[in-house]
């Protein structure tokens, strides 16, 4: 059988060259014309398609959901064995070797398991060895069937009380149930009632009719399901260092048949869940399935084919986790399996090296390390799923370079606006940076002393990472493989993310950390220039320097001695600047002398420190600007500017802080520089 790969679209190019990395040349990349214009651009060997068809759905996005789940249906049906993955999903290794033995080369359809509502995850599916009159392409186009009929008929679904829309995930999940229960229905779909008593009345009319396997909770997939434990493949721990050789994972399987009405559709189930007869184009869809010459499946409507029906059966499989872990899910050794390292390219080619240096090297013979895992999804990332990017950026699999082909202006980073694409930043030095934290309460503090005063300054801040090997997070268990992060009321899983440099791995290892990772704390808007992760900063003070942006150290004895140097920085500004810079300055000395501690004691008012920076190194930066105006880029002020310290302030917030707080009411807040709790 041939086999294809759908890419769908997302970063556009980094699902393409990341399964270029595993050996994964012929790819297709499913996107729209103007997407698949600017990545054909970029990379000329990108294969990207787009469809012209027009759906009766109007559900924001639907055209996209619509387009990939027919064409999964369609090349299943002639003969081919497809792959669809997600943006948001990761080559590891070579997937095909555990797909084509045991325990699955016997499933017809596969995909990834949700590991928040035990249903089908559209993130990867695959589809193989599937008979044209199958119910695993039954079920693929049974989607978009439902979808249209139910857009198409929405006047008389509404009169009957149910949603002639939902989510795409949930109406593949809805046809699963179906193809396993053996009859169509929309449990998932019409399960959203105005009250608890009418949700537990539909869970139990289902239950009464079906009598599934009663293994728990309310009805779905996993009562029409096989659970089974199946070892982990033993090439993938071969090449793992420290991965545990007895590792297993669940493996839920069901057997799949064409489903049939028998001629009933009961109430209690939600009635006809079609509203009439195909029309439009719902008729269209099928009209197109039987031009592809294949025999079609039998009329699930019809319940003269329902001894057909029943015989026709393809068999099923949620993927174990080797092909399908996502973030936090715990792994075999503990922690979360994304801060394992082993989702890391940089970590693992450096492990080797690693390892030798902290006295414990490979046995003689070892083969190189690998991942234990083939493939991931990066999905609910350490922060939120505003991050999914970070991770590929995090873990060595984002290619920064063709990406910059897509984006001319260097506008890659989540503090990236279209007045500023490569924003005016604010980082500490990597000599203060990479020092031993002797707490996370000196490190944080550190961190929103430099958020603080970057936010004054109209800056982006790179906000800081400490070395995932310092005491706090572990110390020397973080200098191999796997990763052994220290868990304490300061530090979680869901709140940390470590990243290793493309070419150093760990020789580089920091740990992304705490409140930061929030996603009002990566929104940039008019009052808040936001920042940027370390993935990104090591990423912009490259183009940066490749560009001659300007990059410049602050004077360390400014940040030494508060009252001295505010006054030094007014004193050189003639009376003809006043109402400018020279206005901030003598501004900051007046406000340093006042509140500045004694005996040279470097105590800053965050806006007098502020003010004494931009009076030194060209003003506000470009994050900087009011609901209205922006701040332009000069030449003349650095894009990146580095503090060689970690400057001491009060607790006085300054202007900028007092209209962040104003604005910071509701939606997406920044609770971390807030000072509230973000976990």
């Amino acid at each position: 059988m041939r086999e294809i790969r759908l890419l769908l679209p997302g970063a556009t190019l980094t699902t393409v060259h990341n399964a270029r990395s595993v050996g994964y040349a012929h790819s297709i990349l499913l996107a729209n014309e103007e997407a698949c214009t600017r990545a054909v651009h970029a990379w000329s060997e990108v294969g990207c398609v787009w469809s012209s068809r027009q759906w009766a759905s109007q559900v924001p996005h639907m055209k996209y959901y619509l387009d990939r789940l027919s064409l999964v249906a369609r090349v299943a049906r002639l003969g081919f064995n497809l792959l669809m993955v997600d943006s948001d999903v990761l080559f590891l290794e070579d997937i095909y070797t555990h797909l084509k033995s045991p325990p699955l080369r016997d499933r017809q359809l596969m995909a990834l398991r949700d590991p928040y509502n035990g249903l089908l995850n559209c993130a990867i599916i695959y589809i193989q060895n599937a008979r044209p009159d199958g119910p695993a392409v039954q079920l693929m186009a049974e989607v978009p069937d439902r979808i249209e009929r139910w857009a198409e008929g929405a006047a008389a679904l509404k009169a009957r009380d149910r949603l002639p829309h939902c989510w795409d995930q949930m109406v593949v999940s809805d046809s699963l149930i179906s193809a396993v229960a053996g009859r169509p229905i929309a449990f998932g779909c019409w399960q959203y009632w105005n009250n608890q008593s009418q949700k537990e009345e539909w869970n139990s009319a289902h239950v009464r009719f079906f009598h599934p396997n009663q293994t728990g909770g309310g009805f779905g997939i996993q009562h029409f399901m096989t659970m089974s434990r199946e070892p982990w493949p033993a090439d993938l721990v071969r090449s793992a260092p420290g991965f545990p050789p007895t590792a297993t994972s669940e493996l839920w399987t069901a057997t799949l048949r064409v489903p049939n009405s028998q001629g009933t559709w009961p109430e209690g189930l939600g009635g006809h869940i079609y509203p009439g007869p195909r029309a439009g184009n719902a008729s269209g869809w099928i009209e197109l399935i039987k031009s592809d010459g294949q025999p079609m499946w039998p009329d699930p409507e019809d319940p003269a084919q329902a001894a057909a029906a029943a015989a026709l059966t393809e068999r099923f499989a949620f993927l174990p986790d080797w092909l399908g872990a996502y973030w936090m899910q715990r792994a075999p050794a503990g922690g979360a399996a994304g801060n394992s390292g082993y989702w890391s390219g940089p970590l693992l080619a450096t492990h080797a090296a690693a390892a030798a240096r902290a006295g414990a090297p490979l046995p003689a013979g070892a083969p190189p390390p690998a991942s234990p895992y083939a493939l991931v999804h990066v999905f609910h990332p350490p922060g939120g799923g505003h991050l999914k990017q970070l991770g590929k950026m995090a873990m060595g699999h984002f290619p920064w370079h063709l990406m910059h082909r897509l984006r001319h202006d260097g506008g890659l980073y989540l503090a990236s606006t279209q007045h500023a694409p490569v924003p005016d930043v604010l980082a500490y030095t990597p000599g203060v940076e990479g020092r031993e934290w002797a707490s996370y309460a000196e490190w944080n503090e550190a961190a929103l002393a430099l958020a603080r005063l970057a936010l004054e300054m109209g800056r982006a801040a790179a906000f800081p990472a400490p070395r995932c090997n310092v005491s706090w997070l572990g110390g020397g268990r973080n200098n191999r493989l796997p990763l052994d992060i220290t868990e304490s009321d300061d530090v979680k899983q869901t709140w940390i993310m470590p990243y290793g440099r493309p070419g150093e791995g760990f020789g580089s290892l920091r740990c992304m950390l705490g409140g930061y990772l929030a996603k009002g704390c990566m929104h940039p808007n008019w009052f808040y220039p936001s920042g940027l992760l370390a993935p990104e900063y090591d990423d912009l003070v490259a183009h940066v320097q490749h560009n001659n942006l300007g990059v410049a150290v602050a004077d360390a004895s400014l940040l030494a001695n508060a009252p001295a140097a505010a006054a030094a920085a007014a004193a050189s500004l003639t009376s003809a600047t006043a109402g400018g810079d020279g206005a901030a300055a003598a501004a900051a000395a007046g406000a340093a002398a006042a509140g500045g501690g004694g005996g040279g004691a470097a105590v800053w008012d965050v806006e007098s420190l502020a003010a004494a920076l931009m009076a030194a190194h060209g003003g506000l930066g470009s994050g900087g600007g009011t609901q209205d105006v922006g701040v332009k880029q000069e030449h003349t002020r650095p894009r990146l500017l580095l503090l060689p310290a970690v400057p001491v302030l009060s607790g006085k917030s300054g202007p900028r802080m007092k209209v962040f707080e104003d604005n910071s009411k509701s939606g997406d807040v920044c609770n971390w520089l807030l000072g509230k709790p973000f976990m």
